[in-house]
């Protein structure tokens, strides 16, 4: 698969297209100059020209290029985050792309506490609370437009975010012997952000690999709480844990570190069953190598 990923210099650009192209022909872009492992081409995402250019002999988009919280105008953020995805988008479509996946945020739902809502849903209202939410939102309406009206296939895909994790080196390698085990559980805990590159990257790869004409879904952390936790997760945390995952209480203690806070979740399992994605970076898988690794202690 000819595959163009935009953003390639931002810090999920620089997680992630390393390990696609190990599997993808990968042209990856951005308005700074960048090294990555392929095909490199500097461009302005708001220069039609080059926009077109970026397309030819393109099977797939991956569109990670956006302007990222907080210092930026309402009109900045229009401009990167939702014109230029609706020009790429149109380019995409005009040169006969198959698919296009649009990296979006959970912020153009509100950030947690605003929804009010448990968990938080692709059906979520939209109420964005800054203007990095808004364009972002104006950029999926624009991908729905043009799966709608185009013969190519759109994925939006709104990300819990993504946080490097210094336990963690580039493609997901991981010294296990000498791993610092609470700063990688408590990644894992505190809240849906990804932290793994490999995990994101395979969470892109499954998004492409879709065969929907349009979905919007939801990507980070899975967290197993249902509705009716609602009151136990807000409450103490480390009895919802303890719910789902047995030993976790015990484990969070032997670790010498407290059960993170929840204050809210959203719904991340959809997407997982939907594009076969199966995180490697998840509370009760790291429990069990852990217990593997120094005995069944818990």
């Amino acid at each position: 698969m000819k595959l163009l990923i935009t953003g390639a210099a931002g810090e999920i650009g620089r997680a992630v297209v390393p390990i696609l192209a190990d599997s993808h022909d990968v042209r990856a872009t951005d308005i700074v100059e960048a090294a990555p492992p392929c095909e490199f081409v500097r461009a302005n995402l708001l220069d039609d020209g080059a926009v077109d250019e970026l397309v030819q002999g393109v099977d797939a988009v991956l569109h990670l290029a956006a302007l990222l919280p907080f210092d930026y105008t309402l009109r900045q953020f229009m401009d990167v985050n939702a014109t230029a995805t609706t020009l790429m988008l149109d380019a995409a479509a005009r040169a006969g792309v198959d698919n296009f996946v649009y990296a979006s945020t959970v912020w153009a739902t509100g950030h947690g506490p605003e929804e009010g809502t448990y968990p938080i849903t692709v059906d979520t209202p939209a109420k964005a609370i800054c203007p990095y939410g808004h364009a972002k939102y104006v950029g999926e309406i624009g991908a729905e437009y043009v799966a709608r009206n185009t013969p190519m296939r759109v994925q939006v895909l709104r990300l819990c975010g993504y946080d490097t994790c210094g336990e963690i080196g580039p493609k997901g390698v991981i010294e296990w012997r000498s791993v610092d085990w609470p700063t990688l559980v408590i990644a894992a805990a505190r809240g849906q952000r990804l932290f793994d590159p490999l995990d994101m990257a395979e969470a892109f790869d499954g998004a492409l690999k879709m065969e929907g004409k349009f979905s919007r879904d939801i990507a980070g952390v899975d967290w197993p709480f249902e509705a009716e936790d609602a009151a136990m997760v807000l409450g103490d945390a480390e009895d919802a844990w303890e719910k789902y995952y047995p030993g976790a209480k015990a484990f969070f203690r032997m670790l010498g570190i407290n059960a993170p806070e929840l204050q809210f979740w959203y719904e991340t399992r959809l997407f997982a069953e939907a594009a076969r994605w199966r995180p490697r970076m998840t509370l009760p898988k790291l429990m069990t190598r852990y217990m593997a690794m120094h005995g069944d202690k818990i």
